[in-house]
């Protein structure tokens, strides 16, 4: 499989985890499997030649989950770096905008953050949500 393939799988799959991540209480086995799924294309990419290389560019993906998923998989390899990321994501405490967490057909969610140790509520923003 093509670099820029696995890569394309990461991004669309971290995507539609996070978002799936907030409903988790509506559909629970979808968010499992979409789990499962991002985390067999991270551990794919990452045991590519260039995979490192292509984790660090995904931290400069617009979408907030692909840079947070990213993050979590690069901790094993910089720490200090992966961390940094983590942590900017975890100190959002504003309304994000909508590019950041926007998906197709899918509710827009924004998180408001009262520590870095807790996300406190999660809050749907979209007013078509079923």
């Amino acid at each position: 499989m093509k670099l820029e393939e696995i890569m394309g799988n990461c991004i669309d799959s971290a995507i539609l985890y996070g978002v799936s991540a907030y409903e988790v209480v509506v559909n629970p086995r979808k968010t499992n499997k979409l789990y499962d799924k991002q985390y067999k294309n991270f551990k794919l990419l990452k045991k590519h030649t260039n995979g490192v290389e292509s984790l660090y560019q995904l931290l400069q993906h617009p979408n907030i989950y692909v840079k947070y998923i990213s993050a979590i998989h690069l901790l094993s390899v910089d720490e200090k770096k992966a961390k940094e990321v983590i942590m900017t994501v975890a100190t959002i405490n504003k309304r994000l905008d909508p590019h950041y967490l926007s998906v197709p057909n899918i509710p827009i969610c924004t998180l408001s953050c009262v520590s870095v140790d807790s996300i406190t509520s999660v809050t749907r923003s979209n007013n078509n949500f079923p």
